[in-house]
């Protein structure tokens, strides 16, 4: 294989998203958004079937993405990702020449995508949680920043005072 990207679906799962390449130009990492049903990779997510393409470009599910600079490559197999009953994603490989894929190039790369899938869907759910419990640690800060201005507030009622409180309060907690 001259070229092998994994995209994964989207918090939402509706698109798939180029998070690692090598053969691929690498500036469209996390730019590049394939709709689910779309191109090779799209439709193998959708089907949660592996694609195997001699000819990719005349193949009737292909989609150019032209500033990947995927034109130079010929060949395509493309294998879902599936942790649990669910696709996660696909790991897509490319080939500068024609190339016909023969049964042991599809259990190799079968075998791979088995071997990863699992490994990346908790590496996803981790990052999830880890985005989950930095939000909850600013709402906190926050609630903790608004209990000081109240309680500052409290102990006065002298304007200039209260306003030199609050200014104290938002600077400090930043």
């Amino acid at each position: 294989m001259d070229a092998c990207s994994i995209l994964l679906k989207d918090d939402k799962g509706e698109n798939l998203i180029l998070r690692a390449t090598n053969g691929l130009n690498e500036s469209q990492l996390n730019i590049l958004s394939i709709p689910a049903g779309t191109g090779i990779a799209g439709w193998t997510a959708k089907e949660k079937k592996y694609v195997a393409v001699t000819e990719a470009s005349s193949d009737s599910r292909f989609v150019s993405f032209p500033d990947t600079g995927e034109d130079k490559f010929r060949s395509v197999l493309s294998m879902p990702l599936i942790a649990g009953e669910k696709c996660i994603g696909v790991i897509y490989t490319q080939t500068y020449e024609f190339r016909t894929f023969i049964d042991n190039d599809i259990k190799l790369l079968s075998l791979i995508a088995d071997q990863i899938s699992g490994i990346i869907h908790k590496a996803v759910v981790y990052d999830r949680l880890e985005k989950v419990s930095r939000e909850r640690e600013e709402k906190i800060k926050e609630l903790f920043l608004l209990y000081d201005i109240s309680v500052a507030m409290q102990s006065t009622v002298n304007l200039d005072k209260i306003i030199r409180i609050i200014l104290s309060c938002v600077t400090v907690g930043d």
